[in-house]
Protein backbone atom coordinates (compact mmCIF):
# COMPACT_ATOMS: atom_id res chain seq x y z
CA UNK A 1 0.00 0.00 0.00
CA UNK A 2 1.52 3.33 -1.09
CA UNK A 3 0.16 6.22 0.94
CA UNK A 4 1.31 9.33 2.78
CA UNK A 5 2.44 8.99 6.41
CA UNK A 6 -0.30 8.34 8.97
CA UNK A 7 -2.76 6.58 6.67
CA UNK A 8 -3.86 3.23 8.13
CA UNK A 9 -5.85 0.27 6.84
CA UNK A 10 -7.82 -2.21 8.97
CA UNK A 11 -8.94 -5.43 7.32
CA UNK A 12 -12.59 -6.29 8.07
CA UNK A 13 -13.02 -9.16 5.60
CA UNK A 14 -9.74 -10.55 4.28
CA UNK A 15 -11.16 -12.76 1.52
CA UNK A 16 -10.58 -16.52 1.32
CA UNK A 17 -9.16 -16.42 -2.22
CA UNK A 18 -7.69 -13.87 -4.65
CA UNK A 19 -11.10 -13.46 -6.28
CA UNK A 20 -13.08 -13.15 -3.03
CA UNK A 21 -14.63 -9.93 -1.79
CA UNK A 22 -12.41 -7.91 0.57
CA UNK A 23 -13.57 -5.20 2.96
CA UNK A 24 -11.15 -2.70 4.51
CA UNK A 25 -11.50 0.45 6.62
CA UNK A 26 -9.07 3.28 5.84
CA UNK A 27 -8.24 6.21 8.12
CA UNK A 28 -6.54 9.31 6.71
CA UNK A 29 -5.25 12.18 8.87
CA UNK A 30 -5.91 15.68 7.52
CA UNK A 31 -4.22 15.94 4.12
CA UNK A 32 -3.45 12.21 4.01
CA UNK A 33 -3.98 10.39 0.73
CA UNK A 34 -3.05 7.43 -1.44
CA UNK A 35 -0.72 7.48 -4.42
CA UNK A 36 -2.16 7.13 -7.91
CA UNK A 37 -3.32 3.55 -8.48
CA UNK A 38 -5.82 1.36 -10.31
CA UNK A 39 -7.71 -1.85 -9.60
CA UNK A 40 -8.16 -4.93 -11.77
CA UNK A 41 -11.34 -5.80 -9.85
CA UNK A 42 -14.42 -3.73 -9.10
CA UNK A 43 -14.39 -1.52 -5.99
CA UNK A 44 -16.84 0.68 -4.11
CA UNK A 45 -15.86 3.33 -1.53
CA UNK A 46 -18.26 4.29 1.27
CA UNK A 47 -17.67 7.42 3.35
CA UNK A 48 -17.94 6.71 7.08
CA UNK A 49 -16.80 9.93 8.77
CA UNK A 50 -14.91 13.12 8.04
CA UNK A 51 -14.44 14.60 4.57
CA UNK A 52 -12.43 13.57 1.55
CA UNK A 53 -12.10 13.31 -2.21
CA UNK A 54 -11.78 10.68 -4.90
CA UNK A 55 -9.94 11.91 -8.01
CA UNK A 56 -10.26 9.95 -11.25
CA UNK A 57 -7.71 10.78 -13.93
CA UNK A 58 -9.01 13.58 -16.14
CA UNK A 59 -12.22 14.12 -14.16
CA UNK A 60 -13.47 16.51 -11.48
CA UNK A 61 -13.08 15.33 -7.90
CA UNK A 62 -15.89 13.36 -6.29
CA UNK A 63 -16.72 14.09 -2.66
CA UNK A 64 -16.34 11.27 -0.15
CA UNK A 65 -18.50 12.44 2.76
CA UNK A 66 -20.32 10.26 5.33
CA UNK A 67 -22.94 8.08 3.68
CA UNK A 68 -21.70 8.81 0.14
CA UNK A 69 -20.93 5.85 -2.16
CA UNK A 70 -18.35 6.22 -4.96
CA UNK A 71 -17.95 3.31 -7.44
CA UNK A 72 -14.39 2.83 -8.73
CA UNK A 73 -14.30 1.53 -12.33
CA UNK A 74 -11.88 -1.27 -13.23
CA UNK A 75 -8.59 -0.05 -14.67
CA UNK A 76 -9.14 3.69 -14.07
CA UNK A 77 -6.21 5.60 -12.58
CA UNK A 78 -7.24 7.46 -9.41
CA UNK A 79 -6.36 8.48 -5.87
CA UNK A 80 -8.38 9.26 -2.73
CA UNK A 81 -7.78 10.91 0.61
CA UNK A 82 -8.74 13.50 3.21
CA UNK A 83 -9.23 17.23 2.72
CA UNK A 84 -6.38 19.41 4.08
CA UNK A 85 -8.04 20.35 7.38
CA UNK A 86 -10.06 17.28 8.38
CA UNK A 87 -9.53 13.53 8.71
CA UNK A 88 -11.39 10.90 6.68
CA UNK A 89 -12.57 7.35 7.35
CA UNK A 90 -13.98 5.26 4.52
CA UNK A 91 -14.81 1.63 3.78
CA UNK A 92 -13.46 -0.03 0.62
CA UNK A 93 -15.26 -3.09 -0.76
CA UNK A 94 -13.20 -4.78 -3.46
CA UNK A 95 -14.42 -7.69 -5.60
CA UNK A 96 -11.23 -9.63 -6.38
CA UNK A 97 -8.35 -8.51 -8.54
CA UNK A 98 -5.20 -6.65 -7.60
CA UNK A 99 -4.12 -3.07 -6.95
CA UNK A 100 -1.48 -1.62 -9.26
CA UNK A 101 0.36 1.25 -7.58
CA UNK A 102 1.50 4.06 -9.85
CA UNK A 103 3.23 7.38 -9.23
CA UNK A 104 3.06 9.58 -6.14
CA UNK A 105 0.87 12.69 -6.25
CA UNK A 106 2.60 16.00 -6.69
CA UNK A 107 1.63 18.81 -4.28
CA UNK A 108 -0.02 20.53 -7.23
CA UNK A 109 -2.13 17.45 -8.06
CA UNK A 110 -3.29 17.17 -4.45
CA UNK A 111 -4.08 20.89 -4.21
CA UNK A 112 -6.05 20.89 -7.47
CA UNK A 113 -8.45 23.80 -7.77
CA UNK A 114 -8.09 24.67 -4.10
CA UNK A 115 -10.74 27.36 -4.02
CA UNK A 116 -13.45 25.19 -5.60
CA UNK A 117 -12.48 21.97 -3.82
CA UNK A 118 -12.30 23.52 -0.36
CA UNK A 119 -15.59 25.30 -0.85
CA UNK A 120 -17.23 21.96 -1.64
CA UNK A 121 -15.48 20.25 1.26
CA UNK A 122 -16.55 22.86 3.80
CA UNK A 123 -20.19 22.75 2.77
CA UNK A 124 -21.17 19.08 3.13
CA UNK A 125 -24.76 18.11 2.48
CA UNK A 126 -26.90 18.41 5.65
CA UNK A 127 -27.84 14.71 5.66
CA UNK A 128 -24.19 13.65 5.53
CA UNK A 129 -23.16 16.15 8.18
CA UNK A 130 -25.81 14.92 10.64
CA UNK A 131 -24.76 11.32 10.00
CA UNK A 132 -21.12 12.24 10.61
CA UNK A 133 -22.09 14.03 13.84
CA UNK A 134 -23.96 10.95 15.07
CA UNK A 135 -21.13 8.63 14.02
CA UNK A 136 -18.69 10.66 16.13
CA UNK A 137 -20.99 10.42 19.15
CA UNK A 138 -21.34 6.67 18.61
CA UNK A 139 -17.55 6.52 18.80
CA UNK A 140 -17.71 8.56 22.05
CA UNK A 141 -15.57 11.17 20.29
CA UNK A 142 -17.27 14.31 21.57
CA UNK A 143 -14.39 16.51 20.40
CA UNK A 144 -14.94 15.43 16.79
CA UNK A 145 -18.72 15.72 17.14
CA UNK A 146 -18.45 19.32 18.31
CA UNK A 147 -16.58 20.30 15.15
CA UNK A 148 -19.95 19.92 13.36
CA UNK A 149 -21.78 22.46 15.54
CA UNK A 150 -21.77 26.26 15.51
CA UNK A 151 -20.42 28.47 18.29
CA UNK A 152 -23.99 29.39 19.27
CA UNK A 153 -25.52 25.92 18.88
CA UNK A 154 -28.62 25.21 20.95
CA UNK A 155 -29.06 21.63 22.21
CA UNK A 156 -32.68 21.25 23.27
CA UNK A 157 -33.17 17.91 25.01
CA UNK A 158 -36.90 18.45 25.30
CA UNK A 159 -37.79 16.50 28.48
CA UNK A 160 -34.72 17.83 30.32
CA UNK A 161 -34.06 21.35 29.01
CA UNK A 162 -31.81 23.23 26.61
CA UNK A 163 -28.22 24.45 26.71
CA UNK A 164 -26.31 26.82 24.42
CA UNK A 165 -22.78 26.62 23.06
CA UNK A 166 -20.32 23.74 22.50
CA UNK A 167 -19.01 23.80 26.08
CA UNK A 168 -22.50 23.40 27.49
CA UNK A 169 -23.30 20.65 24.98
CA UNK A 170 -20.15 18.80 26.03
CA UNK A 171 -21.20 19.01 29.68
CA UNK A 172 -24.73 17.81 28.86
CA UNK A 173 -23.36 14.77 27.03
CA UNK A 174 -20.64 13.95 29.56
CA UNK A 175 -22.77 11.82 31.86
CA UNK A 176 -24.22 9.56 29.19
CA UNK A 177 -21.46 9.45 26.58
CA UNK A 178 -18.60 9.38 29.06
CA UNK A 179 -20.38 6.97 31.38
CA UNK A 180 -21.18 4.40 28.68
CA UNK A 181 -18.91 1.59 27.60
CA UNK A 182 -20.53 1.52 24.16
CA UNK A 183 -22.87 3.90 22.33
CA UNK A 184 -25.14 3.05 19.40
CA UNK A 185 -27.55 5.50 17.78
CA UNK A 186 -29.48 3.58 15.15
CA UNK A 187 -31.07 5.80 12.51
CA UNK A 188 -34.24 4.08 11.29
CA UNK A 189 -35.31 6.92 9.00
CA UNK A 190 -33.77 10.27 8.11
CA UNK A 191 -35.17 12.97 5.84
CA UNK A 192 -34.12 16.50 5.03
CA UNK A 193 -35.12 19.58 3.14
CA UNK A 194 -32.71 22.42 2.68
CA UNK A 195 -30.89 23.02 5.97
CA UNK A 196 -33.37 21.04 8.11
CA UNK A 197 -32.86 17.34 8.85
CA UNK A 198 -35.16 15.08 10.90
CA UNK A 199 -34.58 11.51 11.96
CA UNK A 200 -36.16 8.65 13.88
CA UNK A 201 -33.56 6.84 16.01
CA UNK A 202 -33.04 4.25 18.68
CA UNK A 203 -30.39 5.68 21.03
CA UNK A 204 -28.60 2.98 23.01
CA UNK A 205 -25.95 2.99 25.74
CA UNK A 206 -24.14 0.18 27.52
CA UNK A 207 -24.00 1.21 31.19
CA UNK A 208 -22.86 -1.04 34.05
CA UNK A 209 -23.06 -4.14 31.88
CA UNK A 210 -26.58 -3.59 30.53
CA UNK A 211 -28.11 -1.75 27.62
CA UNK A 212 -30.57 1.13 27.88
CA UNK A 213 -32.73 1.84 24.81
CA UNK A 214 -34.81 4.93 24.08
CA UNK A 215 -36.69 5.79 20.86
CA UNK A 216 -35.85 9.36 19.83
CA UNK A 217 -37.12 11.85 17.24
CA UNK A 218 -34.41 14.34 16.34
CA UNK A 219 -34.47 17.73 14.62
CA UNK A 220 -31.32 19.40 13.26
CA UNK A 221 -31.17 22.89 11.76
CA UNK A 222 -27.98 23.90 9.95
CA UNK A 223 -26.44 27.15 8.77
CA UNK A 224 -23.15 27.66 6.91
CA UNK A 225 -22.32 23.97 7.14
CA UNK A 226 -22.75 23.66 10.93
CA UNK A 227 -25.54 22.48 13.26
CA UNK A 228 -27.13 25.50 14.95
CA UNK A 229 -30.07 23.71 16.59
CA UNK A 230 -30.25 20.10 17.80
CA UNK A 231 -33.58 19.13 19.36
CA UNK A 232 -34.37 15.61 20.61
CA UNK A 233 -37.82 14.38 21.66
CA UNK A 234 -38.10 11.23 23.78
CA UNK A 235 -40.07 9.81 26.70
CA UNK A 236 -38.21 10.52 29.92
CA UNK A 237 -39.98 7.73 31.82
CA UNK A 238 -38.76 5.16 29.29
CA UNK A 239 -35.21 6.20 30.15
CA UNK A 240 -35.83 6.34 33.90
CA UNK A 241 -37.35 2.86 34.09
CA UNK A 242 -34.21 1.38 32.57
CA UNK A 243 -31.81 3.58 34.51
CA UNK A 244 -33.37 2.98 37.90
CA UNK A 245 -35.10 6.36 38.10
CA UNK A 246 -31.93 8.38 37.51
CA UNK A 247 -31.69 10.91 34.67
CA UNK A 248 -28.02 11.79 34.23
CA UNK A 249 -28.23 13.27 30.71
CA UNK A 250 -30.09 12.85 27.42
CA UNK A 251 -29.58 9.53 25.55
CA UNK A 252 -29.77 5.58 25.43
CA UNK A 253 -28.67 1.79 24.81
CA UNK A 254 -29.00 -2.07 23.44
CA UNK A 255 -28.03 -5.77 23.17
CA UNK A 256 -24.71 -6.51 21.50
CA UNK A 257 -26.20 -6.89 18.04
CA UNK A 258 -27.41 -3.63 16.50
CA UNK A 259 -30.92 -4.10 15.05
CA UNK A 260 -31.21 -3.52 11.35
CA UNK A 261 -32.44 -0.07 10.40
CA UNK A 262 -35.48 -0.03 8.15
Amino acid sequence: MRVTPGVTRTSIVAGASPEAVRVDRFHYPPGGHTHWHLHTGEQVLYGESGRGWVQFDGQERARLDPGRVVPVPVGVRHWHGAVPDESLVHIAVTAGGDTEWLGELTPEEYAGDAEADRSVAREPDPDGLVRAFIAALEGRDVDSALTYVSDDVVYDNVPVGSVTGPTAVRAALAGVIGGSKHVQWVIHHQVGRGDVVMNERLDRFLVDGRWIEVPVAGLFVLARGRITLWRDYFDLETYRRQRGGVMTAPVTVPPEGRPAAS
